[in-house]
């Protein structure tokens, strides 16, 4: 699967989990094979949740006089 294509012909990608270290299949307790759902950059839901901290860094900032102070702990947490 080419990560660069996700997200770009649908909203989401579901993507099979194996593992790492002998690339075997994961899978749940029933069974069935381990995925994860993969938001695409332009899907409803990823814009939403980027508006979301984006919104909240401005509303910083304006609490702040227009400065923003961020720390790598804050940006790793939005993240």
């Amino acid at each position: 699967m080419d990560l660069m294509n996700i997200g770009t012909t649908k909203e989401t990608t579901d993507v099979t989990l194996y593992n790492p270290v002998n690339s075997e299949l994961l899978t749940n307790e029933d069974g069935s094979e381990m995925t994860i759902t993969i938001c695409g950059p332009y899907s409803k839901k990823y814009k939403a949740i980027s508006h979301a901290q984006q919104n909240r860094r401005l509303m910083k900032a304006q609490r702040t006089g227009g400065k923003l102070n961020l720390t790598a702990e804050e940006i790793e947490a939005s993240a």
